[in-house]
């Protein structure tokens, strides 16, 4: 009678991810015998990559002040911001007069920024 061997060693396929890794947490990749069924597993590093969402306006930009947009990453909860450029529009109220206007001289009003106090004038016509 003859005696066959018994293979000491498994012939793996080329394995599959049974878990995929994220931000979070590692993977894992499980590889099958081929000859007997017998699995064996191995880790799958954390990714490097987030799940950023769209983004959300944290602190409106002002014509003083850049602004903060904050995104978040749907799977670990990171965060990292990005800012917004100031405006380059102020908010000018309805304006005043400062100087009346005459027969002989020209009259000013004058507007204020309600977010950073800027000013500017706009002539009135002389009176006629």
């Amino acid at each position: 009678a003859e005696t066959i061997a018994k293979l000491t060693e498994h012939k793996w396929d080329a394995g599959k991810v049974t878990k995929a890794a994220t931000c979070k947490e590692e993977g894992v990749k499980t590889y099958i015998c081929s000859v007997c069924g017998a699995t064996k597993t191995e880790s799958i590093a954390k990714t490097t990559d987030h799940k950023w969402d769209t983004g959300k306006v944290t602190k409106e930009a002002t014509c003083k002040e850049e602004g903060i947009k904050t995104y978040t990453c749907s799977v670990c909860g990171a965060t990292k911001t990005e800012t917004i450029a100031k405006l380059t529009e102020h908010k000018w109220d309805t304006g005043k007069v400062t100087k009346e206007a005459t027969c002989k001289e020209e009259g000013v009003k004058t507007y204020t920024c309600s977010v950073c106090g800027a000013t500017k004038t706009e002539t009135i016509a002389k009176l006629t």
